[in-house]
């Protein structure tokens, strides 16, 4: 693809051209939307986040994610060559590779984020509840929010970095390797005081965590409001190449998608404070189900709330204990 037929080099229009017919006889259903943003991500400043595997840049020493260029760089720049780093990264997204895997970052809430393969990727659907978070805590002065599950900070950060003021955030994730990756993503948010920490939700008492934790008490005084983005998809389900990239263990919940969601709900009440909110992401076909749950609890004003797509996305409740 980095040349034409005649042995001239491919200009960066007719590179995403190619790019966006190889990607689609792959069978993947936004190939002109990856091959822009592959060229995009391509095109920004490598000092500025992580470049591609095998690049030789030092991703370690970077402190910032990279950032795709805007749109209209590519119309600005159309008749420019094609950087030849190009065909490799189609290359690997035509092989169903994540393409936040291949730029080594994912937009989140107006935030870039660090991605690591081995880490749950973040999605644009879940910034739905971080916005619904980030207004519930609109005015409360210096709030504090509990991100359950948080894998690479996601939710929690993009709450923190929407509330736009002094926040106290603390991240609870099983994964050690999600939680070095939040903790690199935190220091991309400096209004957030985050700490995280590591649990497993389906094992530990929420009620011994602070001692075994070994962290500040004040990282477990009552949550303002608890957000959760957890494992939720049947184990029967079929997943794309894409999803099924990210940990097992941040994907799926048992036969239902419900496996995990008893401790979810009793960990976000046992951190969360009274009059609190609970926020949490759940499969489109478990939201009543979810309601109920919540509802069975006593908790209050539980509202069931849809994706852009029409889709069944998170409930949100507030806590009566």
């Amino acid at each position: 693809m980095a040349e034409q037929q005649n042995g001239g080099t491919l200009n960066i229009n007719q590179a995403i051209r190619e790019a966006t017919a190889q990607l689609s006889a792959a069978g993947i259903d936004s190939a002109a939307v990856d091959a822009r943003l592959l060229m995009r991500y391509l095109l920004a400043d490598p000092g500025t986040g992580p470049a591609a595997p095998g690049t030789g840049a030092d991703t370690a020493a970077l402190a910032a994610p990279r950032a795709a260029v805007d749109p209209g760089t590519l119309f600005m720049r159309a008749d420019d060559p094609a950087p030849s780093a190009y065909a490799d990264w189609v290359a690997r997204r035509a092989a169903r590779e994540p393409l936040q895997h291949i730029v080594g970052s994912a937009p989140f809430c107006g935030l870039d984020l660090f991605v690591e393969p081995g880490c749950f990727v973040p999605r644009p659907e879940t910034e739905l509840l971080a916005d619904w978070a980030a207004r519930f805590l609109n005015g409360r002065p210096a709030p504090h929010v509990v991100d359950l599950c948080c894998g690479p900070g996601t939710l929690g950060l993009g709450v923190s970095f929407l509330y736009d003021a002094p926040i106290s955030l603390t991240g609870i994730e099983l994964s050690r390797d999600a939680l070095r990756l939040a903790e690199r993503n935190a220091r991309l948010v400096p209004q957030a005081k985050a700490t995280f920490v590591q649990a497993d939700l389906a094992v530990d008492d929420p009620a011994e965590l602070p001692a075994t934790a070994g962290v500040f008490s004040e990282a477990f005084a009552p949550a303002d409001v608890v957000v959760c983005n957890p494992p939720y998809v049947p184990e029967s389900a079929e997943v794309s190449p894409e999803v099924a990239a990210d940990p097992h263990a941040a994907v799926f919940s048992g036969d239902d998608g419900l496996e995990l969601m008893p401790r979810v709900l009793q960990w976000a009440e046992a951190l969360g404070r009274a009059g609190g909110g609970v926020g949490i992401e759940h499969d489109d076909s478990n939201g009543a189900q979810v309601a109920a749950m919540m509802q069975q609890r006593g908790w209050r004003e539980i509202t069931q709330h849809h994706d852009l797509a029409g889709r069944p996305r998170f409930v949100t409740a507030l806590l009566t204990q």
